[in-house]
């Protein structure tokens, strides 16, 4: 009520605009809500609620303003659409359909008389009326709104009004707005069908569709689609983005964006899924076929067949499981991944194994970062593509992992929506609060505001220091005589700009000081200390740059319009050198002083630079750093590219700042020890998985912790090989036992091969079954004593025992495998000592005997690795002949029992009987595996040395199965650690990392790396925003990256050049998804600040674009100075042709060869006149011409850039030559013609522009080109052949071809050059157009030497020394030989051949060359000579000194120490020491290992022994710890029977008393609720929950109906029983047990008296006053005397219906109108 009371009195545009206040609209809802739920209650407020929405909110008068002035009419006119849509807003939200309801019912029963408010005819008249109003502005604003939900109101109104015949004019009206509902149902599907097919929504449409109810809440919507989704007819709920007028609310906001970008990934998938069931049949038949795209551009999808699912990882970075599949190798082989799009990492992929029945969502992954790394060193293709390379694709599940099946092929669909691009966006949608009431953004982006304050932080400011003006510090340090216009966004001149003030330091940097009105921006007191000359003459800003300046920095949302060359980015940096110039800054203050901060202007958050692009981002960032050299900057996103910013990504700057905390530092040593923990035992996993040899168990972890479990006596004998059969020293031969064990087996595996393979071509039919018979006998026949030649048997094990291991194997199988115990191991042995004879063969170093030893030591190695290798392959085959492990235990365990019974039942007085140690069958099977008494110790009493050796195999591979359930428990538990401190460790580098961008003074950032690190943005809480490019960017991928924080916000761009780009062209067309935030304020009225001085192109280029696109557009002075294109005679030119285009089915693109051939020598041609091939740049508009300019261009043009006009926005160059493609015979332009496009298209170039494309077929089409043509003919710039210019000679060549550029080779005019060098010579080549110092001369050089002989070098190159030969005496030999003329004769060696005496004992002779002294050469002919040393004769050379001598000759050497004799070489006489075995007996029993050691510790004082111990405890058990001699035994973990306190006998270890053991013997109990349980021994039965089944009853007496535990809490009682309900005595019903009758609604028919006097039959619930009596009753009217028949319920109300009686009261209404219409216009006055 006091509601109504604040708005009812006021006019109704008032009304309107305090109801649609962000307090008051909620408010709204929450009256109707009332008015809902208290629908029988307040019938007074109800009638003011309907009157207020006939009379003053569905009025038609809303202010529109009369004769104005032309401001003030523009401005009333927008002030009344506004309030038109406010209307329409609360209409919409008024109709409610339970409202609707509670209206149509409640008008029913005021016009019966029957509410319970007394209800007069004239008021009830009002109510109508009222309800016609607001009817007739419902349907004629919500038209689709109104013709579903008003048909009941305005039936019941009809009915009311024609039983009165009261008022046939309003009767009237109503039924014309029944008409005008079957009007717009009748219309409804045609113009929807027109709205689908044509696009384009109408308004009323759109409001229609608007107005609409989600059928669900958008937060509760999956991001990854379901399979039912993609297959169902059904098109999905969406709405258009609403360009014009505000949006109800931010939840009806936010829906309508995330079921648009949602739509935008999920489409293309869901029409690639539809085109390959349509099309399944001949897919499945054509296997070539890749891809399929539908006729629609926007259904994009690539098939892949031939999946299989490889295996599965833990991952490190994600949580869950990662899944490797693999690729088809032709796949794998074709793509070049190194450029290739495909399967990036985090794409959507859906794979199926039955057709589409079931489905599995995935999405892509890179490789982990530890292997991305370790692989980094192939440079040639990204470590994160390397494995796609190699067939190998991973991916994580993310619905539909149940289907997944190992031995199944799948058909992997790949959507070319970008899915990582979405995920994050629309993530951050459902869970944003950037946009409720709080917010400063949300009264632009929801409400559509026009009206622009200053930013909050300028108002905290006010109210901090009690004033009305802040203080604004603005730099201005650039020198008066150098124009800042000369800045530009993108352009060279600016770089250099920027280069020579690249020292600039902003705290130094002299300052202006302006003052900013914090009442208005605009107020008259705040543009006068603004000095506008000083700063456009100290900043170099232009009037409109000026602007742009001053409101981004007094407005909380400011919109910068920069046409192209205008300066966009230069704006930028100055309002943010500005920002931070106010800002207190951390490096400029040395520290965080809290004084300064508090008296900043700016909030002392960091500025949040954000761009669409990575490279866009980049740019600005580097040009903001060369302007601010102590910028505190942080780049965060992993794809920047620009090495100046590499110091200051988030990485960098977290190692700089040293901000690892305590915890952080410890959660990651802890990850990093478990993670080496994990990498260990996987390691130990594989190998046990697939054993190669015999294990040394003490050697691993799984191992270690299997042998604690394992009996003594085993636990010894698998320490060494021997037991086995396999000893450790290779000398020793493997038993004989275990090669017939092999051998057997591969005899019975030969055998089933043989037969199976028989049997099988035996069935394929008759033909072949004498020829298998034949090749039978000539095989021979199969029989058991057949002699086999082991090494043929073993021959094949070998490959795939050593060349078929991965390298980590090969690298640490010594690691896990006892000495020469593994087939891998044996085989490592082997090629080394292959190499050692190898190595001693070409040197011949070694001795014969050695060599023989060698040999023999090489077959023992490669016999062992064939043995070894068939033990374990047969195994992993399961053709290995080996008992029941199983059996053999049960069986030996009896053995023991038996023989203990007789020792211990005496003395313990027990008695066990032998059928008692049967196992129980529900024990735990893996339990008793790890159990340390599953092998009981049977083998030490009976021996494990009698064990046969098959037997002693099958148990070794017990203990491995063991070891491996061991293995994968721990991998199980580390994995849950490391989860969990992953999420420890993850949260405190968020928060350090939030911390660290908080401290900063500039974060950048792309729109989906915020929206991907929007907790990090939550915790720096940036309150200021600057978003370059804002035009390009989706309005979603904005308001994502915004946070509640956000104060202030600058966007800067262009809408009239490139628009967001989306996958479904459906979405662009229809629903307005590429409007962006930009165009959206600028078409709601915002201020929009446009820059128009352009700074790039030359003036006839820039021209092209005024009119057509661009009102208005000033050239600057710089751009008239450009230098004219060389080589031709045009800087601007059109070439139009008619060669026909060609469309790519594949891309669904298009292609000009014609002007692809062109414009390829058109370029050869540019560089040939000297430009460099950064200076030009091909843009086309189409990706398939791109691919189609890559395949024709030269080699010659490397470094040329061709790229689309979508991909080259914000970027620019000297020379564009652009290809339009178009051109056909319907003269279809597709978005050639759009303007956006255009604008880009024709706005790149700085010197010159050259167009190839068919200029009549785009102008017929397009009104812009149209008037770009004419400016093209009115200066001349078009035509059929392009005029080319001849530098040197002034000759014009037309050409259109690319043939046409073959003539001018060198980029001249095609006649001969012929002019004279400087070095006299006459140039030979064609024309060319660059100088001469290009083209060297060729001819020979003319120059002699002082000899006259001729140079022979060409003429452009320094003569080198004459090479002519001349004959010259030699000194001094004085021979005569031919000498190079320049040489020296005493320099030259004499290279002629002499023979010489050699300075030896002999006098050898030697042939040598003239020039070499005998002195230096000395003789290697072979002599015998005796040496002195030792007397021996020996073969030597001759020249080599006696004492250089060592001689080899055998001789036998005995040690004085020792007297150990030995052989040794005869120069090893005193160098050799004694390497004979110690062997003497120690304390500890073991033999000394060491060799001899007379001189060192020959007493053994210091010799640590270090064999395994074999001491035994004080009651005599072996000490089971695998441990040395010399270590201390650890208490005795034998397991002995033990008697406990509570007299139960436990196994307990040897040295533990019982008195420290709680016993776990189950005892039978009676629990104090009756049942009997097993309690564990010493616990009290009232902590105990009774498991069993509950049988408690309620209070009447019923027992619990319900399943569950006794120690549960019972549901109230279901049992159904009678009950009196209390209306009458005898009325009863059934009902559950726990429910009161009283409360229950008796449903029986009894006779009801109601206050007519008539009775009725109706359900006892009903109250009599609601009933309405349908008797007929007699009625005489008092008034006129007339008599009829009338039902009961309408005598009060019903009107005689007599013509005469009719008339009276048409004539009285009628009257009554004109009064009421004179009263209306009195009040209007």
């Amino acid at each position: 009520m006091e509601f109504l009371q604040k708005v009812g009195a006021s006019s109704p545009a008032q009304i309107i605009n305090t109801i649609c206040d962000s307090s008051h609209l909620s408010k709204w809802d929450e009256h109707i809500d009332f008015l809902v739920k208290n629908k029988d209650k307040d019938d007074k407020l109800l009638v003011k609620t309907v009157i207020l929405l006939g009379t003053k909110i569905s009025c038609d008068n809303l202010g529109r303003g009369g004769e104005a002035e032309e401001d003030e009419e523009e401005q009333a006119e927008w002030k009344y659409r506004e309030v038109c849509e406010k209307q329409v807003k609360i209409l919409t939200r008024s109709c409610r359909k339970d409202f609707l309801e509670l209206l149509t019912s409640r008008t029913s029963f005021w016009s019966l008389g029957k509410g319970k408010l007394p209800m007069e005819k004239d008021e009830l008249e009002r109510i109508l009326v009222s309800l016609h109003s607001f009817c007739q502005a419902v349907i004629s604003k919500l038209p689709y709104l109104g013709k579903d939900l008003l048909p009941n109101l305005i039936c019941t109104a009809i009915g009311i009004l024609a039983g009165s015949q009261q008022n046939p004019s309003l009767l009237h009206q109503f039924s014309s707005l029944q008409q005008k509902i079957q009007e717009i149902n009748a219309s409804f599907e045609s113009e929807k069908e027109v709205v689908v097919k044509k696009g384009g929504f109408t308004p009323e449409f759109e409001r229609y569709l608007h107005s609409k109810e989600p059928p669900q809440d958008f937060r509760k919507i999956e991001i990854v689609p379901t399979l039912q989704e993609l297959l169902q007819d059904k098109r999905p709920f969406l709405r258009p983005n609403k360009i014009v007028g505000p949006y109800h609310s931010p939840e009806h906001y936010l829906d309508v964006q995330f079921r648009l970008l949602r739509e935008d990934f999920v489409q293309p998938l869901r029409k690639g899924v539809e085109h390959f069931l349509e099309n399944k049949e001949e897919y499945l038949k054509t296997k070539g076929k890749k891809k399929f795209k539908n006729q629609q551009q926007d259904a994009s999808v690539r098939i892949y067949t031939g999946i299989t699912l490889d295996h599965t990882e833990k991952s490190k970075e994600i949580s869950g499981k990662v899944y490797l599949f693999k690729l088809p190798q032709e796949l794998a082989r074709k793509v070049n991944w190194k450029k290739s799009k495909k399967l990036l990492p985090g794409c959507l992929v859906m794979l199926t194994s039955d057709c589409c029945e079931t489905a599995i969502f995935a999405t892509t992954l890179a490789p982990p970062f530890d292997k991305v790394r370790r692989e980094n060193r192939n440079k040639d293709m990204d470590p994160r593509r390397l494995e796609l390379s190699e067939g190998i694709l991973r991916v994580t599940i993310e619905k539909g992992e149940e289907h997944l099946e190992k031995h199944l092929n799948y058909i992997m669909f790949e959507c070319e929506a970008y899915f990582e691009a979405y995920r994050h966006n629309l993530a951050i949608l459902q869970k944003t609060k950037a946009l409720n009431d709080e917010s400063a953004m949300g009264k632009f982006i929801v409400d559509a505001k026009s009206s622009i304050g200053i930013p909050s932080y300028l108002k905290r400011y006010g109210r901090r220091f009690g004033v009305n003006e802040a203080p604004l510090k603005l730099p201005c340090r650039f020198p008066v005589e150098v124009e800042q216009d000369d800045y530009d966004d993108d352009d060279d001149y600016f770089l250099e700009i920027i280069n020579n003030f690249n020292n600039f330091n902003i705290n130094q940097a002299e300052k202006v000081e302006v003052k900013i009105s914090l009442t208005s921006p605009d107020a008259p007191s705040s543009a006068e200390v603004w000095p506008d000359s000083l700063i456009n003459r100290e900043m170099g800003l232009d009037a409109n740059q000026y602007e742009a300046y001053k409101g981004a920095l007094t407005s909380e949302l400011s919109i910068i319009q920069g046409p192209p060359g205008t300066g966009k980015t230069f704006i930028g940096l100055q309002i943010v050198k500005t920002l931070l110039l106010n800002k207190a800054r951390k490096r400029a203050l040395g520290t965080n002083h809290p004084l300064a901060i508090r008296n900043a202007v700016v909030p002392n958050s960091p500025i949040l630079i954000l761009c669409y692009t990575n490279h866009a981002l980049d740019q600005f960032l580097e040009l903001l750093l060369r302007e601010i050299q102590d910028l505190d900057l942080i780049r965060v996103g992993g794809q920047c590219k620009s090495e100046i910013l590499t110091g200051h990504s988030l990485q960098q700057q977290r190692y700089k700042m040293e901000m690892n905390r305590k915890e952080e530092k410890q959660y990651f040593r802890m990850v990093k020890q478990q993670e080496a923990q994990l990498s260990l035992l996987c390691n130990e996993i594989k190998q046990l998985e697939n054993p190669r040899g015999i294990f040394c168990f003490d050697m691993f972890n799984s191992g270690m912790t299997t042998l604690l479990k394992l009996p003594l006596t085993l636990r010894h004998i698998l320490g060494n090989g021997e037991w086995l059969g396999v000893p450790e020293d290779v000398s020793k031969s493997v038993e004989l036992e275990l090669k017939e064990m092999v051998l057997s087996s591969m005899e019975k595996k030969k055998k089933k091969e043989r037969s199976f393979s028989a049997s099988s071509i035996t069935q394929n039919g008759k033909k072949g079954k004498g020829k298998i018979l034949e090749e039978e006998n000539e095989d021979g026949n199969i029989n058991d004593n057949e002699d086999y030649d082991m090494d043929e048997l073993l021959e094949h094990r070998l490959a795939d025992t050593y060349y078929y291991q991965d390298k980590f194997e090969q690298n640490h199988h010594h690691s896990y495998y006892l000495s020469n115990c593994s087939a891998a191991g044996c085989l490592d042995k082997f090629r080394e000592i292959e190499n050692k004879i190898f190595n001693a063969n070409e040197t011949g170093s070694s001795h014969p005997r050695d060599l023989y030893n060698l040999e023999y030591e090489k077959e023992d190695y490669l016999n062992r690795a064939k043995i070894l290798a068939a033990i374990f392959d047969l195994k992993q085959d399961n053709q290995l002949e080996l008992p029941n492990v199983d059996k053999l235990l049960q069986l030996q365990k009896r053995k023991l029992f038996q023989a203990r019974t007789k020792i211990w039942n005496p003395l313990l007085g027990v008695n066990v009987e032998i059928g008692e140690i049967e196992e129980d069958e529900d024990e735990d099977e893996e339990e008793n595996q790890e159990m340390a008494y599953v092998f009981t110790e049977p083998f030490r009493t009976l021996g494990v040395h009698k064990l046969k050796m098959r037997e002693r195999w099958a148990l070794y591979f017990k203990v491995v199965e063991i070891a491996l359930g061991i293995g994968r428990k721990m991998v199980v538990e580390i994995e849950e650690k490391l989860e969990v401190l992953r999420m420890h460790l993850k949260d405190e580098r968020l928060e350090l990392d939030g911390m660290l961008l908080g401290s900063a003074d500039v974060v950048g950032m792309t729109t989906t790396g915020a929206a991907k690190n929007q907790a990090l943005l939550e915790i720096a809480r940036p309150q200021i925003v600057v978003i370059e490019e804002a035009a390009e960017i989706l309005e979603a991928h904005i308001v994502t990256s915004l946070t509640k924080d956000c104060n202030q916000l600058i966007l800067i761009g262009d809408h009239l050049q490139l628009r967001p780009s989306t996958n479904v062209y459906q979405l662009e067309h229809k629903y307005h998804m590429n409007v962006s935030l930009f165009e959206r304020m600028i078409m709601n009225k915002l201020t929009l600040h446009t820059l128009k001085t352009q700074h790039r192109m030359r003036p006839e280029i820039a021209d092209l674009i005024v009119g057509p696109i661009y009102e208005q557009l000033f050239n600057h002075p710089k751009v008239h100075l450009y230098p004219s294109v060389k080589g031709v005679t045009k800087n601007l030119f059109f070439l139009t042709h008619s060669q026909l285009e060609d469309t790519d089915a594949e891309l669904l693109s298009k292609s000009n060869f014609y002007e692809a051939n062109f414009l390829c020598g058109f370029t050869d041609y540019l560089l040939q006149q000297g430009y460099k091939p950064s200076q030009i740049t091909i843009l086309t508009t189409y990706t398939g011409q791109m691919f189609l300019l890559k395949k024709l261009i030269s080699t010659s043009c490397i470094g040329v850039r061709i790229t689309c006009v979508d991909n080259y926005q914000g970027e620019e160059n000297d020379i564009i030559l652009l290809s339009l493609v178009r051109s056909n015979e319907e003269d279809k332009i597709g978005f050639v013609g759009i303007e956006n496009r255009i604008c880009v298209s024709l706005s790149r170039a700085k010197h010159g522009m050259f167009i190839v494309g068919n200029l009549e077929s785009l102008c017929k089409t397009s009104k812009t080109w149209q008037e770009i043509g004419k400016k093209l003919e009115a200066g001349r710039n078009f035509g059929e052949s392009l005029e080319l210019r001849c530098f040197q000679h002034g000759n014009k060549t037309k050409v259109s071809e690319r043939s046409h550029f073959a003539p001018l080779k060198l980029g001249g005019c095609g006649l001969k050059c012929d002019m004279v060098l400087a070095c006299a010579h006459r140039c030979p080549l064609y024309c060319h157009a660059q100088d001469h110092e290009q083209y060297p001369c060729q001819q020979r050089c003319e120059k002699r030497c002082e000899f006259e002989h001729k140079c022979h070098a060409k003429c452009s190159k320094e003569c080198p020394p004459c090479q002519t030969p001349v004959m010259k005496a030699l000194v001094p030999c004085g021979h005569e030989l031919a000498v190079p003329c320049s040489i020296d004769p005493l320099l030259f060696p004499c290279p002629r051949i002499i023979t010489k005496e050699l300075r030896c004992e002999l006098k050898h002779k030697k042939d040598l060359p003239c020039h070499v002294d005998v002195k230096s050469v000395t003789c290697e002919i072979l002599v015998e000579k005796t040496l002195t040393r030792c007397g021996h004769v020996r073969v030597v050379k001759c020249g080599e000194p006696q004492h250089r001598i060592r001689c080899d000759f055998e001789i036998d050497h005995i040690f004085p120490t020792c007297n150990h004799t030995r052989r040794i070489l005869c120069y090893q006489k005193g160098n050799v020491k004694c390497l004979d075995a110690c062997g003497q007996d120690l304390d500890c029993g073991h033999q000394c290992t060491l060799s001899c050691h007379v001189y060192d510790d020959p007493t053994h004082k210091k010799y640590v022994c270090r064999e395994a111990c074999k001491r035994v405890c004080i009651l005599g058990h072996a000490c089971i710890s695998k441990h040395r001699c010399y270590g201390r035994c650890p208490p005795c973990q034998t397991l002995v029977p033990k008697s406990l306190e509570c007299g139960h006998v436990a196994k307990l270890p040897c040295h533990k008393l019982p008195a420290t053991h709680k016993c776990t013997e189950p005892i039978p109990t009676l629990l104090p609720c009756g049942h009997e349980q097993e309690v564990r021994c010493g616990r009290k039965a009232e902590d105990f929950k009774c498991k069993a089944k509950c049988e408690k009853k309620c209070i009447s007496g019923h027992l619990c109906g319900v399943e569950h535990a006794c120690h549960e809490e019972c549901p109230p009682c279901q049992t159904k029983v009678m009950k009196n309900l209390g209306c009458y005595p005898d009325h009863k019903a059934l009902l559950p047990c726990h429910e009161d009758g009283l409360e229950y609604e008796c449903m029986e028919q009894v006779e009801k008296e109601l206050d007519c006097g008539h009775t009725v039959k109706d359900e006892c619930h009903l109250d009599p006053d609601e009933i309405l009596c349908s008797e007929l009753c007699f009625k005489k009217y008092l008034e006129c005397g007339h008599e009829r028949y009338i039902v009961c319920f309408l005598e009060e109300f019903m009107l005689c219906q007599q013509e005469a009686c009719r008339a009276k009261r048409l004539e009285a209404e009628q009257l009554s109108h004109i009064f009421q219409r004179i009263k209306d216009e009195e009040e209007m006055n």
